[in-house]
């Protein structure tokens, strides 16, 4: 290959509304610049209308097509003003590739695409799911007590029986305190009702033991 050359690639963008025949000879125009000056073109990929990314040149729509070239590299500023020129030109992009490139078509695109479609797709549900189970109401699942748990909960148990024994025997203290001075008075005036009652038999005792020393004939006072 002379030095002069190297490997190109070529996206031209035509005005969408020329019809079939004017197309065709815009694009055999666009052949001829490039092998005109000694350039080859090793492959080529017609896309048709197709829809811009953004509006140029007041359209919405171009027709697309690639080529991929070897071409002189002192004259590639020359071509690339001609296309800028040609008023069915909507947008020109010349690059330089490597001598090992080779041209991805159209249909490689549309593989890809797809595929990237279905990936994003398939990430949207996934993250929808996702979202879904979230929303979910969430079920408590009671584990059965293990051996160890159930012996704590005994004891909490016990523990939680244990103020109430505790109260329980309180009241009942109380209560036994509390008849305990009410029997108290009782006792005391039952005591004192015995003594009484003791005093005085004694003292009738002692007065009838003083009777009979008066009586006694014997004695003289």
């Amino acid at each position: 290959m002379d030095t002069r050359l190297a490997k190109y690639e070529l996206m031209v963008i035509l005005m969408p509304d020329m019809g079939e025949s004017k197309t065709a000879e815009e694009l055999q125009e666009v052949r001829e610049q490039i092998t005109a000056t000694g350039g080859e073109i090793l492959d080529e990929d017609l896309w048709g209308v197709r829809k811009l990314a953004y509006q140029i040149k007041k359209q919405e729509n171009g027709y697309y097509a690639v080529f991929n070239f070897t071409f002189d590299t002192s004259k590639v500023h020359e071509l690339e003003t001609s296309l800028i020129l040609n008023p069915q030109v909507i947008r020109q992009l010349v690059l330089r590739i490597s001598d090992s490139y080779t041209l991805k078509k159209l249909a490689d695109y549309e593989e890809q695409w797809a595929k990237d479609d279905l990936e994003s797709k398939q990430k949207e549900d996934a993250e929808q799911e996702r979202k879904d189970e979230l929303k979910k109401p969430v079920r408590k699942v009671e584990k059965p007590l293990k051996k160890e748990e159930k012996v704590v909960e005994v004891k909490e148990e016990k523990e939680e029986e244990k103020p109430k024994k505790e109260t329980k025997k309180i009241k009942e203290e109380v209560k036994e305190e509390k008849e305990e001075e009410e029997e108290k008075p009782k006792k005391e005036t039952k005591k004192k009702k015995e003594e009484e009652t003791d005093s005085r038999s004694k003292l009738d005792e002692f007065d009838e033991k003083l009777r009979s020393l008066i009586n006694d004939p014997d004695i003289t006072l």
